[in-house]
């Protein structure tokens, strides 16, 4: 899901709100404020290549599979990590909602 919309309205506060009640997992990056998460996507597509990468990054990250919220944040400055969004759709195992 892709979520745009206006500065400061609760874009961040509805998506947390919603994967509060709907997932045990919510997994937030953001790009701009947390730019070395962006290294997870940097020689790969798979998203389980991803997910790992990103677990070593930050240990405290809970992936469920079909009970985890992948949020992205900013993900406007990092165009390489969108091409690989195509690939967590065909997996299924993880939503993922972007904020641009």
């Amino acid at each position: 899901m892709i979520i745009k919309g206006a500065r400061q309205i609760g874009k961040t506060t509805s998506i947390r709100q919603f994967a509060k009640k709907n997932y045990k997992s919510l997994v937030e990056l953001n790009f701009i404020r947390n730019p070395e998460y962006i290294q997870a996507f940097e020689n790969t597509s798979n998203p389980k290549d991803i997910i790992m990468a990103l677990s070593l990054v930050n240990p405290n990250f809970n992936f469920i599979p079909g009970k985890t919220l992948l949020f992205i944040d900013e993900i406007q400055k990092y165009p390489n990590a969108a091409t690989s969004l195509k690939f967590f759709y065909e997996q299924h195992e993880y939503d993922v909602f972007i904020r641009f």
